[in-house]
């Protein structure tokens, strides 16, 4: 939810960087504004390094905290431009809230010091086929994200237009 309300809050200086346009520009307001949001994330740093976290693992923490939170929010601006409704913000945002990111960790080998934990161990033996269920997931994305935020699933004859395909 907070993408969204970042970008209504951030859209619109954003929408009067071309003055002459006579409608807002959607390069911006898709791709700038959650940019921004991933960096309002960079205080996450400091409190790191307060904590004791080395300066290196704080900052390449910050900064996939930044690059996660800028490709959700390109996701959720054009969902929510697209469909000009926010119940399929809300609900991307539950499942990957939900889902959390990937744990990648069973695609290292183990170091050779310290015994593998069993559930790492365990994976790593299919880590082809979890491979292939995720490449599976990219591809359904891919293919499924333009039909399925079909402006006319959300919205009646009647009822309001999408905001900026008409």
């Amino acid at each position: 939810m907070l993408p969204i309300l970042y970008q209504a809050a951030s859209s619109p200086s954003l929408s009067h960087s071309r003055p002459s346009s006579s409608s807002p520009p959607l390069g911006p307001l898709i791709l700038l504004t959650p940019l921004f949001f991933g960096l309002a994330h960079t205080h996450h740093a400091l409190q790191r390094l307060r904590d004791g976290v080395p300066a290196r693992i704080a900052f390449l923490g910050v900064c996939l905290q930044i690059a996660y939170t800028s490709i959700f929010g390109w996701h959720a601006a054009f969902l929510f431009l697209r469909t000009g409704s926010l119940l399929p913000c809300v609900l991307t945002h539950s499942f990957c809230n939900l889902m959390g990111l990937p744990n990648l960790a069973f695609l290292l080998p183990p170091p050779s010091l310290l015994p593998p934990p069993p559930s790492s161990f365990i994976l790593h033996a299919h880590r082809g086929k979890i491979l292939g269920v995720y490449a599976l997931g990219i591809g359904l994305f891919a293919i499924l994200l333009y039909p399925c935020s079909d402006p006319q699933w959300y919205y009646r004859e009647e009822g309001p237009r999408p905001l900026y395909w008409r």
